[in-house]
């Protein structure tokens, strides 16, 4: 399917392949599953509140302009990648990779890749950030630039060898139920890591104290 201007899919299963060439906005709303949406120019993908993506998004292709994937299109509400959910941006494509949202959004992946990296830029200024599953941070976080919202580490952070800087960029993190694993935390300009609930550090050195409030239960090894 080629997308020609501006439309919505609901509660869809399509079982081909889908472009996005410059110039086109689709809506998904609900859970739509396909295999692949490849965005080859300036486009627009947007996810309505409550919306699930099943299949993969790359941006790719020749053409310059910004490919964009926004969540939380038309209010409030929470941005689920399922089970085959995938967002990436192609080595080859002409422009960059846009993922924001344009209300406040609770983002959660439950994408069963073997882990996830960032290497682009992650701006936030509201809604919740559910960090799920296994984020690779051995090679860095990549950029942050974070003005508000809530990060809550709920999955594995591998970080051996490599060092966590939070500050003012990327503001606090709550430990809540997730794991971080090896290297470094360092903290500056009053951000650290928030105990809400349970948690486990592992062969981690952390920069600074760490405060345990009534009702929590973090775990060190």
């Amino acid at each position: 399917m080629d997308f020609t201007g501006s439309g919505t899919l609901t509660n869809l299963n399509y079982g081909a392949d889908m472009t996005l060439p410059a110039g086109t906005a689709v809506t998904l709303a609900g859970t739509v599953t396909f295999p692949t949406i490849h965005m080859t120019g300036a486009s627009s993908l947007r996810v309505a509140p409550g919306g699930t993506v099943n299949g993969e998004i790359v941006a790719e292709g020749a053409a310059t302009g910004t490919r964009t994937v926004q969540f939380a299109f038309g209010g409030n509400g929470t941005g689920t990648i399922g089970a085959s959910g995938v967002i990436r941006l192609d080595p080859t494509s002409g422009g960059p990779l846009l993922i924001n949202d344009s209300s406040n959004v609770t983002l959660v992946n439950k994408s069963p890749q073997s882990s996830w990296t960032n290497a682009g830029t992650l701006d936030m200024d509201g809604g919740t950030l559910n960090l799920v599953t296994s984020f690779n941070a051995t090679s860095g976080i990549g950029t942050w630039d974070r003005s508000g919202g809530t990060v809550n580490v709920t999955g594995t952070i591998t970080n051996t060898g490599s060092t966590i800087a939070l500050n003012s960029s990327t503001g606090s993190w709550n430990l809540s139920g997730g794991t971080i694993s090896g290297g470094s935390i360092t903290l500056a300009n009053g951000a650290g890591l928030v105990m809400t609930s349970s948690g486990t550090l592992t062969n981690l050195s952390y920069g600074a104290d760490l405060s345990l409030p009534v009702g929590t239960g973090p775990r060190s090894t």
